[in-house]
């Protein structure tokens, strides 16, 4: 709950100096952020295994083949380009570089991915594309 409370705190912050600092394209790098999280989300879900016995993210965890993570990568970089130009496409290739090390690192502690971690992820991803935007 904390990490949440914090993430969202951090959030607005980062949202509102980018307001000050890009005016008038924050509203593209807004819309552009939910699209880059959730399309870096499928290289939490391609080739893993899932940490737990049971639970909803055991639907996509491990389920995802190479070419529909490719396409989905892909999708997500001409969306984000389209909405918020080159600088938004570097920030995504520095979020997909971020979505590897997250990965490892959950392999690493857990054993695998759970509905959680991809949720946490998401919500990193687009902190992360946001903060590279700065």
């Amino acid at each position: 709950g904390l990490a949440l409370i914090f993430i969202v705190v951090f959030r607005v912050l980062v949202v509102n100096h980018l307001a000050t600092s890009a005016s008038d394209m924050v509203l593209f790098y807004l819309i552009a952020a939910p699209v880059a999280g959730r399309a870096l989300m499928v290289i939490l879900m391609y080739r893993q295994t899932y940490a737990r016995e049971s639970g909803l993210g055991n639907v996509f965890i491990g389920k995802v083949s190479g070419m529909r993570t490719f396409l989905t990568l892909l999708l997500g970089l001409m969306l984000v380009t389209l909405l918020g130009q080159g600088q938004a496409s570097i920030a995504f290739l520095l979020t997909l570089l971020f979505s590897y090390g997250y990965q490892r690192f959950i392999h690493h502690r857990l054993g695998g991915q759970t509905g959680d971690t991809l949720g946490g992820g998401n919500e990193l991803f687009e902190l992360f594309f946001i903060l590279t935007l700065l």
